[in-house]
């Protein structure tokens, strides 16, 4: 039997795939703020407000375990390239500034610009809403259709979850080199400057 003619999960399999999807949805509800204010990099909650979204649609469908599962850990690789390495390099490269001083706000402001960060944010937005209104759509076939196919639901969740890896990877990736990189880059330099204009201004 191949992979796409399998049967429907059990009823006990799909309670315990919703419970694991609800807690993604109120894990990442929880965190948003928290990684918003920890980057204060412009449209990150819109980042975060559409991934939700697309997690509370496509659990709504109940259907295909695999394929639900493959999306969820897709998107969880999207957050936690938010969340854990871009978090990580800005509190590594910051460390010395105290949380919530002017001087931590200004450095993370101009490196964010030197980087078009806010542009490639704005960019992932785009294509999480494109995916979003994809589940949408799927939403509203579920609840038209007098038959349900699961073949056919797991290929759009496939979809769905293809189309979250390239937003992920266009996002992290610039020329062949990591957002992470550059970030932490832009960052050094500014702390350099700012030492060096302290010194000189002694």
């Amino acid at each position: 039997m191949s992979h796409s003619e399998r049967p429907e999960p059990s009823s006990d399999t799909s309670e315990a795939l919703d419970t694991v999807l609800d807690l993604t949805v109120e894990s990442l509800e929880a965190v948003k703020d928290t990684i918003v204010d920890a980057l204060s990099i412009p449209g990150i909650g819109l980042v975060l407000d559409a991934a939700i979204a697309i997690l509370k649609k496509v659990q709504d469908t109940k259907s295909n375990h695999d394929a639900l599962k493959s999306l969820r850990g897709e998107m969880t690789s999207l957050v936690n390239t938010l969340q854990r390495r871009l978090g990580n390099v800005v509190k590594t490269e910051l460390d010395e500034y105290s949380v919530g001083s002017s001087e931590r706000a200004e450095a993370k402001e101009k490196a964010f610009k030197s980087v078009t960060l806010a542009v490639r944010v704005g960019s992932l937005v785009r294509e999480l809403n494109a995916i979003l209104a994809e589940a949408d759509k799927l939403i509203k076939r579920k609840r038209f259709s007098q038959f349900v196919h699961s073949t056919g639901y797991a290929r759009a969740i496939i979809h769905m979850k293809d189309m979250i890896a390239v937003a992920r990877r266009n996002f992290q990736l610039e020329g062949g080199v990591n957002i992470e990189t550059k970030l932490a880059e832009a960052l050094n330099n500014i702390k350099t400057v700012t030492a060096r204009q302290k010194t000189e201004g002694m």
